[in-house]
C-alpha cells in the first residue's frame, strides 16, 4: 500500500521553501552591492584606487610567483 500524504507532504514543503526564498530575497539589503547600486557618494577616486590596486598586485605576486615556481 503507497501512502499518497507523502508526495503531498513534499509538495507542500517545496512549495513553502520557494515562497520563503522569493520572500527573503525581496528583502532591502544594506550591503555593499546595494550600496554601489544607489550611487553612494563615498566612491574613492582616481589616486585611491591605484593605490588600493598597488597594495592588492604588491600583495598577490610572491603567491602568484609561488605558484608558478612549483610548476
Amino acid at each position: 500500500m503507497v501512502c499518497k500524504t507523502r508526495p503531498t507532504l513534499i509538495a507542500a514543503a517545496l512549495v513553502f521553501a520557494l515562497a520563503a526564498t522569493v520572500f527573503m530575497g525581496c528583502e532591502r539589503k544594506n550591503d555593499t552591492v546595494s550600496k554601489a547600486e544607489k550611487g553612494e557618494k563615498d566612491k574613492p577616486g582616481i589616486e585611491e584606487t591605484k593605490a588600493i590596486a598597488e597594495e592588492g598586485f604588491i600583495y598577490g605576486l610572491p603567491i602568484v610567483m609561488n605558484y608558478k615556481v612549483r610548476e
